[in-house]
């Protein structure tokens, strides 16, 4: 059986979760982790404090409220705290159970397109993942 498809059967599964948890761990998992709090970091801060420089302005235009200078630092404290988080979700990501998990799902750092099976003679079925042929 040299085929390309879903597990049929438990003994498949098996074989599955294990090469997609050896084969897809992702390399460097902590910079992975620091490269998604530093691009949400990038796109957030400007995005917010801009936003709230626009408001500011508006109602300062439009009304008599004064809107206090500690409401960026506050703004900026729950921009960071966000960043860390998606740098925690990025991080429980990489773990190989839980990227085995995402590859089942077609989301994992291996397409399931590269995932074969095979039953050599000893009758227990294998889970290869093929090497990324853009490399």
């Amino acid at each position: 059986m040299n085929a390309k498809h879903a597990p049929r059967n438990r003994a498949e599964a098996r074989a599955l979760r294990a090469a997609t948890a050896d084969a897809s761990r992702p390399w460097y998992p902590v910079q992975r982790a620091l490269r998604s709090i530093v691009g949400a970091l990038v796109v957030l801060v400007p995005l917010v404090n801009g936003a709230a420089a626009a408001a500011i302005a508006y109602l300062g235009s439009q009304t008599d409220v004064t809107i206090p200078p500690s409401v960026f630092v506050w703004l900026n404290a729950i921009v960071a705290a966000t960043a860390l988080a998606i740098g925690l979700v990025s991080r429980l990501m990489a773990v190989p159970g839980f990227n085995a998990f995402l590859t089942r799902l077609g989301l994992g750092t291996v397409p399931k397109s590269a995932i074969f099976f095979t039953t050599p003679a000893s009758d227990q079925v294998r889970a290869h993942v093929e090497p990324d042929p853009r490399v």
